[in-house]
């Protein structure tokens, strides 16, 4: 017979873990084991497939005594007294299992540091958005007239002395980082290329000699060779949005009249690599839009274009679906579901044939995502403290300033989140702390206390705020279940990949989350 518990019964030990509330954690499969998840410590645990079958049924509808009955009509006693052992080897050894719910809900750096510190002196990036002009007309952009929640296509720029106004502020606000950028945005930003040239010359005047990093986002249609030498040799980062071959990227990305603008997209980023290539500095990187038709076929021609494109393949590529509602109803077209991949299966299948060295386009959608869980920090005892999902600490790692000078959180909350303050009158601190901190904290913890995923949520400010610009529980609620089964198929994806080839993975250390 094997060995019972010490002097407890299987039934007396489980109890006092999953009674009078089951414990934070996920139970998942990978392609070949069994695992759990930790909440209250952030491991993940191999369990062997009987002590993942009780615990199934542990954190499940059943009451304890049922569980444990259910679990000897299958196994025998002999089988659950060495599964509970096991479970309590691994409570006592490796601590899980002893966070019942989150008390403490904060973001990051505020269970030690007050925000109003860290907008007096370390303050990361700003973005101005310096027109809100553009010469394109992309059926999926968000400042489409159709579209709620943001401003509608406009022939406003932001004045110099704005965008000045704005610089002395990041300047004043940043002291104590190390690296500083400043981002251009809009719009399309090319439309105020000499505004940018020299808002570039005055703030690289005021910081002296403190390190900054250089930004923009364009369609690339107004590139010209002028432009491209002025970018690279201010080290700019510059993202390109460009949708693969010409017929997928011209039936969104169109111009005023009506027009495809891949030619004039293609002919602009070319200039773009060549100067980069040869003054040796800057950088250039393509973000994709997936639109419909979804499907494995569509994708699977996309990475071939990409593939194809011999003097892309050095260039980092993110591919990403619209943004929420900005796809009009007649321009998606169905698609057989037994043929639909979302582009994180799809990523998955492809990232596992060659890991690290997976074509930018497959790295692009899931790298990111395997990294969050390689680097995620793992606490030896259990902590009840956790961070406000995925959102940014609100104007420290980014702001947007729009065109008219309110600082916003970023340029995806223009128009309908509370704003972060004004050039005029700095950041305003206390509104940021009571829309950003403490009513979301308030309002979430409820729920958020009692999720598995809680550690790991990438949901943002996004996709709590409504149109009028209040937090809206519900709506943040509406998100969460996607959320939540995005995570879980990482941990599963994770853990197939580290059954493989562990080694193959450790340059995930090294990726910068930032």
């Amino acid at each position: 017979m094997y060995k019972k518990l010490d002097s407890e019964t299987p039934s007396r030990f489980l109890k006092t873990v999953f009674e009078p509330e089951i414990p934070l954690a996920k139970l998942y499969e990978s392609e070949s084991f069994f695992y759990l998840y930790d909440t209250g410590t952030n491991k993940i645990l191999e369990c062997r497939r009987e002590v993942y079958l009780l615990l199934s049924d542990l954190m499940g509808a059943a009451d304890v005594e049922t569980a444990v009955r259910n679990f000897i009509e299958r196994f025998g006693e002999e089988e659950l007294c060495r599964a509970a052992d096991e479970i309590k080897e691994a409570v006592e050894q490796e601590h899980i299992l002893k966070v019942q719910r989150i008390e403490s809900f904060g973001l990051a750096d505020h269970f030690k540091k007050d925000i109003g510190k860290m907008l007096a002196s370390s303050v990361q990036s700003m973005t101005l958005e310096v027109t809100q002009d553009c010469n394109l007309r992309c059926v999926y952009c968000i400042y489409n007239d159709f579209v709620a929640r943001s401003r509608n296509h406009e022939r406003k720029s932001m004045s110099l002395e704005t965008a000045r106004q704005a610089i002395r502020i990041l300047e004043s606000r940043s002291r104590e980082t190390k690296k500083v950028a400043l981002g251009f945005y809009g719009g399309e930003p090319m439309l105020q290329f000499p505004m940018i040239k020299q808002l570039v010359e005055y703030t690289k005047a005021l910081f002296g000699k403190r390190e900054l990093l250089f930004h923009c986002t364009t369609n690339a249609t107004l590139i010209t060779h002028e432009m491209a030498e002025f970018l690279m040799k201010n080290d700019f980062s510059v993202l390109v949005s460009f949708d693969g071959p010409e017929r997928y990227h011209d039936a969104f990305r169109k111009d005023r009249s009506g027009d495809g603008s891949f030619d004039k997209t293609l002919e602009g980023l070319k200039i773009l690599i060549d100067k980069q290539r040869a003054i040796k500095k800057g950088s250039v990187s393509l973000n994709i839009v997936y639109t419909p038709p979804f499907g494995q076929a569509k994708l699977d021609e996309l990475f071939q274009y990409f593939k194809d494109q011999e003097w892309l393949s050095d260039i980092d590529i993110t591919t990403s679906y619209p943004s929420s509602r900005t796809i009009p109803v007649p321009n998606i077209e169905a698609v057989d579901v037994n043929e639909d991949k979302d582009l994180l299966q799809w990523a998955f299948e492809n990232y596992r044939e060659s890991f690290g060295d997976s074509a930018p386009m497959v790295r692009g959608v899931i790298e990111k995502q395997l990294a969050r869980i390689m680097k995620r920090p793992v606490f030896k005892h259990p902590t009840n403290q956790c961070l406000l999902n995925g959102c940014c600490v609100p104007g420290h790692r980014k702001s947007y300033v729009s065109a008219d000078g309110t600082i916003q959180m970023c340029e995806k909350m223009t128009d309908f989140a509370p704003p972060l303050g004004h050039v005029n009158q700095d950041f305003d601190v206390e509104s940021i702390k009571k829309h950003y901190i403490e009513d979301y904290a308030r309002e979430s913890l409820n729920d958020c206390s009692r999720c598995w995923a809680v550690r790991m949520c990438e949901l943002c400010y996004i996709l709590a705020f409504n149109d009028e610009g209040t937090f809206d529980l519900q709506k943040k609620r509406d998100n969460c279940r996607s959320r939540v089964n995005s995570q879980e198929r990482i941990l599963e994806y994770f853990s197939t990949l580290m059954e493989q080839h562990p080694e193959k993975l450790q340059y995930l250390y090294k990726y910068d989350l930032s």
